[in-house]
């Protein structure tokens, strides 16, 4: 594996920058389970006739056979400790993988919290494609702490980010427990596992994301959906307004199935009431909130549907970002889910072929409930594959759903199996060995998916924390946490980034407004974001200087003779500088490794192999 240096420096002339050279691995975050298995239909009777449904409990467990797993199925309590420790080390090792999330959302919440930060195009009032109600939401968490930690603003940042995990493991409690009663233990067993280890969503889980946002709302849509029952409908259908119209409004295709089943089972005079009464929770609170910063009425949901989706020919939408090919989601879905995402992919047809075979699932009398339950993962997965522009955030809705099918497969996959050797070998082997081959192969199943997942979660981490221990180090050894007002020295101090600029963890990572990020001109030629206008009425004043074309704007550039600091990572054959060979100028103080992914082969850029890494 090749890595090469990422440094900051600091100018010879006032004060020392840092370096940060740069290892790429990739760690997946999983643990080993012990998997159990339910009864087949072969090993539950002598014939090859099925056996009849078993119709799951209303509670959180129930009175099953001695081989049914469904009684291994976690606790509600269980789940809640588990979700909520597993979320607390992501909101502390997941780091932020994108700058949209840096810029596009803690930027704006830094700026609302503390007076100072980069506004990006999106939230001038000429285009307002971002609702601060969204953003309101979670700088409210910064202003909860600020009493105990406000003058830290490193812990602000993990704090918030622990809140965003606290709110995704809730969300994932209520969707394992509506799993649970729709598809019986063994479904939900497994389900939990995928959600516990996976690296999707330890990902998802805690990043600041309309993405992960909606992700939240899809748990809740479909734990209260598959719980049954009118009120739970009405909580589903506020979960999925509130998921479109303040996360991310494409949302609502994989919401269409709650909304044809709503009307199949509750009517439409009072669906229509339900949709009424979530619009009117989620759309007087956010308009208000947006009037009130950007000085007019907006309805930013739509706009951003406008520019993306209506506007896209135009100005060519999402696509001046870049494009992907079709099947990149196919590869990213793996590096996130391993063998999950495989066993994912058939399941739909594993259901509609072999439900019967289960005696969870097979109590699911029509094909169409399957249809309606397991399609919004086919739909959401083709729509985006079809989009010329693609990000790996953009699955983050589907992640729950992923692991979900996955779990169904396996379940089939495992009766199917144990009603085969049952068959073949009735005469020679016991029932009791049939089971066991099948707990064996589940164990090999989870065990890989986990290891996998470690691997990937520990790469991720190992490989590209460069840029959070740089920004770590600048705000808590070289600027003291900006306790001195002469500390490095008197006035203004500026950090500049070049190449580089795009994995800014955010200013939380500056101790205050003394202390400047600024842009050195790079190889990179689209629209750079630039700061606020002083509040209060910042948010309101359209700024100069934004395109909605992603045109370079030259305004946001300095001189390199203007730099107390320098965050850069130096590769071989780059076009900008190697800052870090002008030691007459600069001075190297602190260093990371870094991957350098373009001389590192795949799999060890995506999985972290300790001895190799070594």
């Amino acid at each position: 594996m090749s890595t090469d240096r990422s440094a900051s420096l600091r100018s010879r002339k006032t004060a020392s920058s840092s370096a940060a050279e740069q290892t790429e691995s990739a760690t997946d975050t999983a643990s080993s389970a012990a998997a159990s298995l339910e009864k087949s239909a072969a090993s539950q009777r002598s014939s090859s006739q099925p056996t009849q449904g078993i119709v799951p409990s209303h509670r959180l467990s129930r009175k099953t056979s001695a081989i049914d797993p469904a009684s291994a199925a976690p606790s509600l309590g269980f789940a809640v400790a588990s979700f909520l420790a597993v979320r607390f080390f992501s909101a502390l090792f997941n780091n932020a993988g994108d700058c949209d999330e840096t810029f596009n959302f803690w930027e704006p919440s830094h700026y609302l919290l503390y007076g100072f930060g980069f506004q990006t195009w999106e939230y001038s009032p000429e285009y307002s494609l971002r609702s601060y109600f969204y953003v309101l939401l979670h700088s409210a968490v910064g202003w909860l702490f600020w009493p105990f930690f406000g003058y830290n603003k490193i812990i602000v940042y993990f704090a918030t980010k622990t809140i965003l995990g606290c709110c995704s493991a809730l969300c994932e409690v209520v969707f394992y427990r509506g799993v649970l009663h729709r598809f019986g233990g063994s479904v939900a067993y497994y389900t939990f596992f995928f959600m516990i280890f996976s690296p999707g969503m330890f990902i998802a889980s805690t990043s600041y994301l309309p993405s992960s946002f909606s992700m939240y709302g899809t748990m809740l849509v479909f734990g209260y959906w598959f719980s049954g029952g009118s009120l739970n409908g009405l909580l589903a259908t506020i979960a999925a307004a509130g998921s479109g119209l303040i996360g991310w409004p494409f949302v609502g295709v994989l919401f269409v199935p709650f909304g044809i089943d709503s009307l199949r089972k509750f009517g439409v005079l009072r669906v229509l009431t339900w949709a009424i009464v979530a619009l009117l929770i989620w759309l007087v609170p956010s308009v208000l909130v947006d009037y009130y910063y950007y000085g007019k009425i907006v309805f930013p949901f739509m706009n951003i549907l406008l520019y993306n989706v209506i506007e896209a020919g135009s100005h060519g939408g999402s696509t001046l970002y870049g494009t992907e090919p079709p099947f990149f989601y196919f590869l990213n879905g793996f590096l996130n889910f391993n063998l999950v995402f495989l066993l994912a992919m058939p399941s739909i047809l594993l259901l509609l072929a072999f439900k019967k075979w289960s005696g969870t699932l097979q109590y699911l009398r029509s094909n169409i409930d399957l249809i309606l339950y397991f399609s919004p993962m086919y739909v959401w997965l083709i729509l985006m594959s079809c989009q010329p522009h693609k990000e790996e955030r953009f699955l983050f809705v589907i992640y729950p759903l992923i692991c979900l099918a996955a779990a169904a497969s396996l379940v089939i996959l495992l009766n199917i199996l144990q009603a085969l050797c049952g068959a073949f070998l009735q005469r020679t082997a016991s029932t009791s060995f049939v089971l066991k081959l099948g707990a064996v192969v589940a164990f090999v199943v989870v065990f890989s998916f986990v290891a996998l997942s470690f691997s990937r979660v520990i790469s991720l981490n190992v490989n590209y924390s460069a840029p959070v221990l740089t920004y770590t180090h600048l705000y808590t050894s070289e600027f003291k946490g900006g306790k001195f007002d002469d500390i490095p020295r008197k006035g203004d101090v500026s950090v500049c980034v070049g190449k580089e600029w795009y994995r800014f963890p955010s200013n939380y990572f500056m101790p205050s407004e003394r202390f400047h990020l600024r842009f050195l001109r790079s190889a990179f030629r689209g629209q750079l974001p630039k700061p606020f206008a002083p509040l209060p009425n910042g948010t309101s004043v359209i700024p100069k200087g934004f395109n909605r074309l992603n045109r370079e704007e030259m305004d946001r550039y300095t001189d390199l003779q203007g730099c107390d600091y320098l965050v850069d990572m130096d590769f071989e054959g780059q076009a900008e500088p190697h800052y870090i060979k002008a030691q007459t100028t600069w001075e190297v103080i602190y260093e990371f490794p870094f991957l350098n992914s373009s001389k590192s082969h795949w799999f060890f850029r995506a999985f972290w192999i300790p001895h190799y890494i070594k």
